[in-house]
């Protein structure tokens, strides 16, 4: 996550909520990503969620900005290169989870 931020990410870990889906995603900013991904071999689907905050300081980065101005959501859908930064994305979050279940088992996805 540095080398696509430039700076650490300050992650912290919030409450589990259990809530209907319709109220989480009602709370979620108008420009978001969803990505399910199927965890071989647990029997489980992950969901990992990717603001338009978050995506746009990340191009910011890339393109010599310092990602630290809000940005403001003028489109209804990613462009081309920001589903690129996207799929980064997933890809760091995908190998950080693998590398964590490696001690118990091999996670494909």
């Amino acid at each position: 996550m540095f080398n696509l931020l430039h700076r650490s990410p300050d992650i912290t870990v919030g409450k589990i909520k259990i809530q209907p889906y319709h109220d989480y995603a009602s709370g979620l900013p108008e420009l978001t990503r969803l990505n399910l991904v199927h965890m071989h071999p647990l029997y489980c689907t992950a969901l990992f969620v990717f603001s338009s905050n978050l995506v746009f300081c990340v191009v910011d980065n890339l393109f010599g900005e310092f990602g630290r101005l809000p940005a403001k959501v003028e489109e209804s859908k990613f462009t081309p290169t920001e589903q690129l930064v996207i799929k980064r994305l997933l890809k760091l979050a995908l190998d950080a989870y693998g590398d964590l279940w490696s001690y118990i088992c091999k996670i494909n996805v």
